[in-house]
């Protein structure tokens, strides 16, 4: 897509690296108050005496969510930055590792890691019998197998028994 559109596509360190500035900016300039200025100046972008003039509609701001298996920066960046960290199409040991990580990283930086919302993005395909389930999952592209690895699929109390909701290590809502 970046080359159709003829947008560059730098390394995955400079891209973090820009992200990384990004979110200081945008959650900078949300945060500054009316009638003061925001500056700004990293690798990337620099932002002097900015007048912050163009508000969100949700205040103080909308939520930031950061996402990702990013093992270093990932869990670095939602701690700093976010207010939800949301991992997606992942096993479910793997969701709880990322999650350990984002609260490991909140601790580092002193961040109480309960005011950082944790969710996962999952495929759920639920049937009265695993043949509907399985057809279903066909529908979009999945198989069975595929969803006891990286989603959630069955009858009804198998796709709800893996995922309790409200637990400390699993998403806490669904959309």
């Amino acid at each position: 897509e970046h080359r159709a559109f003829g947008i560059p596509f730098p390394p995955l360190a400079e891209r973090f690296d820009r992200l990384e500035e990004q979110l200081a900016i945008i959650t900078g300039l949300w945060a500054t108050p009316p009638g003061q200025t925001f500056s700004f100046t990293g690798r990337h972008y620099r932002l002097e005496a900015n007048p912050a003039q163009v508000r969100p509609k949700q205040q103080p701001r909308p939520p930031v969510i950061v996402g990702g298996g990013g093992r270093p920066r990932t869990p670095r960046l939602a701690a700093r930055f976010a207010d939800e960290f949301n991992i997606a199409f992942a096993p479910l040991a793997d969701c709880r590792a990322a999650f350990d990580r984002v609260r490991a990283a909140c601790t580092a930086i002193d961040r109480d890691p309960a005011t950082l919302r944790l969710s996962a993005a999952l495929t759920v395909c639920c049937g009265a019998t695993d043949q509907e389930a399985g057809r279903r999952a066909e529908a979009v592209g999945r198989t069975p197998a595929d969803l006891a690895e990286t989603g959630v699929g069955g009858r009804p109390a198998e796709v709800a028994s893996p995922w309790p909701r409200g637990s400390p290590s699993v998403p806490t809502r669904s959309t």
